[in-house]
């Protein structure tokens, strides 16, 4: 029997609002880092009582990626964040802390709005001009 193993898969999607703007940095090496907070929420009935449920989810993530989001985003923003989750553990004053976040492979705006508290409207777009009719198509020398 072959052998079988269980796949290590950490992938981690999530989609919310950005809970504050963005904290751009840089590395000493020039390293764009960015870090962010999303809140997700949801409504549901149990037992016919409505509840609400909510997340809030760290997300950090480097690079071309981490430029944009700290350049483009903001506050309120809907995002879809798609990465692997870590735990970060360390101690403080000999308790040992942890706090689990998002490392963002991927980041895309949910929105069209490109400015500060103001979404972006499609231009009208101009009346279109009916189809001309087709011409009348003989398909009697097709063999089926």
């Amino acid at each position: 029997m072959a052998d079988l193993r269980m796949p290590n898969i950490n992938r981690t999607c999530i989609a919310g609002r950005l809970t504050r703007d963005p904290e751009l940095r840089f590395t000493a090496g020039g390293q764009a880092l960015c870090q962010f907070q999303i809140a997700w929420s949801r409504e549901y009935k149990h037992n016919g009582e409505t509840r609400k449920e909510h997340l809030f989810m760290a997300v950090k993530c480097f690079g071309k990626t981490a430029e944009y989001i700290g350049e483009n985003l903001y506050k309120g923003r809907p995002v879809y964040v798609e990465g692997r989750t870590i735990t970060d553990e360390w101690e403080k004053d000999g308790k040992k802390q942890s706090h689990t976040r998002l490392i963002a492979e991927t980041v895309q705006s949910m929105d069209w709005g490109d400015n500060r508290g103001q979404q972006a409207i499609p231009q009208t777009q101009q009346a279109r001009q009916p189809d001309p009719t087709p011409e009348p198509y003989d398909d009697s020398d097709i063999p089926f």
